[in-house]
């Protein structure tokens, strides 16, 4: 399929950048959006939970890409061809 490389490495690009320089930047996204409503990410602890909650799953997603790829990589074409005949 065209562009699987492209999408491999926009998704596995946030395990290379650092914890701490994308911390930054989720701390900017964050209070530019929490601005809107007039307070920061400082006010709340619960605030800060969740965009750490955010930020550790979008940094995770490339990783477990990575190990699911291989795995559906890994399916026999024998067993593909077995299910195909089941109608799967």
């Amino acid at each position: 399929i065209k562009g699987t490389n492209l999408f491999r490495t926009v998704f596995f690009m946030p395990n290379l950048i650092g914890g701490i320089v994308l911390g930054y930047i989720w701390q900017l996204i964050i209070n530019g959006f929490l601005n809107n409503f007039g307070v920061d990410i400082t006010v709340d602890a619960a605030y800060g939970f969740w965009g750490l909650v955010v930020l550790m799953n979008w940094q995770m997603i490339g990783y477990m890409m990575i190990i699911y790829i291989a795995g559906i990589q890994n399916i026999s074409p024998d067993l593909m061809e077995a299910a195909q005949i089941d109608g799967a």
